[in-house]
């Protein structure tokens, strides 16, 4: 599983590769993706409820699901955590480097 999180802006803050049964634990309102670096990945997302599908907020910055900019976002958030193309700069926004999957981002800074 791959983790990244991501400042208001798009910059990335953290990206981390987990191993079987990992966990992350993260702080409201934080932007980020995970990523199912496996087929047999299993992910569960819990957050305090009530559900309610208007706390669901992409990011300006990150291209939509299926948009034509999705496979090259998805790659490049997939080399950050240790596989596909090499990541972009540290402190280098994404959205400035390839445009801006359904929207991904929902910690460290960079080393």
């Amino acid at each position: 599983l791959g983790f990244v999180t991501f400042d208001p802006a798009g910059n990335v803050r953290t990206a981390r590769r987990l191993g079987v049964g990992g966990l992350v634990d993260i702080e409201a309102r934080v932007w980020h993706s995970a990523l199912a670096l496996a087929e047999d990945t299993i992910l569960l997302e819990i957050k305090r409820g009530p559900f309610n599908e208007e706390d669901k907020v992409f990011a300006d910055w990150s291209p939509e699901e299926f948009s034509a900019e999705a496979p090259d976002h998805l790659a490049w958030l997939t080399g950050l955590v240790g596989e596909g193309p090499r990541p972009a700069p540290c402190g280098e926004s994404r959205a400035s480097t390839a445009g801006s999957s359904r929207r991904t981002a929902s910690a460290s800074p960079c080393p």
